[in-house]
């Protein structure tokens, strides 16, 4: 009974494996539905919307930085496409612990926000 258990599972696997393959995007479609993050990786596009409403966007990646601005949940900013940094961590648009910062442009001075309160438009 073990061998073919062990044969199923071999079998299961190499089935799984070459439908990735058929159909491109296959695994990534099925993580993205499977519940992961809706926010923004990097800033990929070059511009981010905000997730939620009171976002910050501060002077440092830092908790205890100045606030130079509070955007409204769907305000879009530019931001620095590929370009994230690590600083304090903070619990922030239903994620915990992250640390995560990207960088935004606002009229009242550049700054950095959390990443996870943003998604990438377009």
């Amino acid at each position: 009974m073990r061998k073919t258990l062990r044969s199923r599972l071999a079998a299961a696997l190499m089935a799984t494996a070459a439908l990735s393959l058929a159909i491109p995007g296959a695994a990534r479609a099925a993580d993205e539905s499977a519940g992961s993050a809706a926010y923004s990786y990097r800033c990929a596009t070059g511009t981010a919307e905000s997730l939620a409403g009171g976002v910050q966007i501060r002077d440092q990646p830092r908790n205890d930085a100045d606030v130079l601005v509070t955007v409204k949940k769907g305000n879009w900013r530019q931001c620095a496409p590929g370009y994230y940094v690590t600083g304090d961590r903070y619990n922030g648009c239903g994620v915990y612990g992250a640390s995560a910062w990207i960088y935004l442009w606002t009229p009242y001075g550049n700054g950095y926000s959390a990443m996870t309160c943003w998604a990438d438009a377009f």
